[in-house]
């Protein structure tokens, strides 16, 4: 479980690197506020994944870590559940990869002391 765990944590990380270091730099050729924006959401993930990291590790020594963390992966988890709803986005593959993920680190975020 703890191997399973840590997985989906670095896999988030890794969705967050791809969006900020590689994607961003693809579709914005300038320093605009959209891509700012969207440089900051590929932030948002790597964090949640490094936060997610510290609960598999510490978080039955921590019970407020394991509980943060949790709510962290939900507003993640609606975030992308809601852009796909609102953007008809339900067959982009990375976009199912994350709602997995994310739904995976909220279910290890409850099952895993």
């Amino acid at each position: 479980m703890k191997a399973l765990d840590l997985l989906l944590s670095f896999a988030a990380i890794a969705i967050g690197v791809l969006h900020s270091f590689i994607v961003a730099p693809q579709v914005y050729d300038a320093l605009t506020q959209d891509a700012f924006w969207f440089f900051a959401a590929g932030l948002s993930i790597i964090y949640m994944g490094l936060l997610n990291v510290l609960r598999a590790l510490y978080g039955g020594r921590v019970p407020a870590l394991r509980w943060t963390a949790f709510g962290v992966s939900v507003v993640m988890f609606a975030f992308a559940a809601v852009f796909a709803m609102t953007q008809d986005e339900f067959a982009n593959p990375v976009l199912i990869a994350q709602l997995t993920i994310y739904g995976g680190l909220m279910v290890m975020a409850l099952v895993r002391r």
